[in-house]
């Protein structure tokens, strides 16, 4: 299974999707064999910029000829749960944009149908599998800087604020929590997993979105806490410093796609490590699928099912705090 080829199918056809079909033609074992769109027109066009053999408007005419063997969805966030679905019901394994779904009850379906139909089931937090965190996550389980007391990290991006823009679409899944705000949160749930207590606050636009947040993570152990911020108001391109007993570390600029880790630690010259991610960055989670699918997991050990729930659980409280409520969220439980 170590030299088949995989075949993937790309759901969407935007910017994130052409991100990732650049970084899939860094791989080996892999081949874009077909792509979706709701306008068939733009399928092909995607298709013949990225060497795909199949072009269809909808999802359920590819995955009814089972000629893929995992399914990218690149589409928006409110569409993830119910095209998840379909294609694990159809027993084909997905790897899922993040964010995977927009709250935690729709998680809880999607990895149920991942469940009984036992099918690979990923979210795409591409962040998790780049070789600067897992540099990092090999220096914190060494003891060499001692334990992790805080977490400081935020992703900001200007976005123009535009109500009809996807950022700005509450029906979308829109503002910058989901969007952006995943990435530190990421961060401290890696390093410091599930919080004992969250504050958030933040900004809304007129269409109910947030613009900004602002979090704090605070845990049973004295002194441990995350500072964590978001917005599409502005830019920052400020590292991710780990504070730890022996010094600290910062993941370098920009610290969810780090080339690298300067590590300080006390009473000693500061060093860098330098490993930048390859392509854009996506190709280390393609990696990680093509390892699972020749492995015949279900999920990756790296970020796993369970994981996937508590990020939704954190962020469904953060996005309660500030005031976001997607019209998902009013479904039945």
């Amino acid at each position: 299974m170590q030299n088949k080829t995989y075949r993937w199918g790309i759901l969407g056809t935007g910017q994130i999707a052409s991100a990732f079909a650049q970084d899939l033609q860094l791989v080996n074992n892999a081949k874009l064999h077909a792509v979706v769109s709701r306008e068939l027109t733009r399928a092909q066009d995607f298709a013949t910029t990225y060497g795909a053999s199949k072009s269809y408007d909808a999802l359920g005419h590819m995955l009814n000829e089972q000629e893929i063997d995992i399914l990218y969805i690149a589409t928006p966030h409110s569409l993830h749960a119910h095209q998840s679905i379909q294609s694990l019901t159809a027993g084909i394994p997905v790897l899922c944009e993040k964010p995977a779904v927009l709250n935690l009850h729709q998680m809880k379906e999607v990895l149920h149908c991942a469940s009984k139909h036992e099918t690979f089931y990923m979210e795409a937090l591409w962040t998790r599998f780049l070789p600067a965190t897992e540099m990092l996550l090999e220096i914190i389980e060494s003891g060499e800087m001692g334990e992790v007391h805080q977490v400081e990290a935020e992703f900001c991006a200007t976005a123009p604020i535009d109500p009809l823009s996807r950022l700005y679409d509450l029906s979308l899944g829109g503002g910058s929590i989901l969007d952006i705000g995943i990435y530190p949160v990421f961060l401290s749930y890696l390093l410091l997993r599930m919080p004992s207590s969250i504050e958030a606050s933040g900004q809304l636009a007129a269409t109910g979105v947030d613009q900004t947040c602002s979090m704090t993570f605070k845990y049973p152990e004295k002194g441990k806490e995350s500072a964590l911020h978001s917005s599409i108001l502005y830019d920052s391109n400020m590292p991710a410093r780990i504070t730890m007993s022996k010094g600290y570390i910062l993941l370098q600029a920009p610290w969810y796609a780090s080339p690298g880790l300067t590590i300080i630690k006390a009473g000693e010259d500061s060093r860098s490590i330098a490993c930048p991610p390859k392509g854009i960055g996506l190709y280390h989670e393609i990696l990680e699928c093509h390892r699972c699918l020749s492995n015949r997991h279900v999920f990756s050990e790296k970020w796993n099912h369970q994981d996937n729930a508590n990020m939704l659980e954190l962020l469904d409280e953060i996005r309660r705090q500030v005031g976001v409520q997607y019209l998902h969220d009013l479904a039945p439980k």
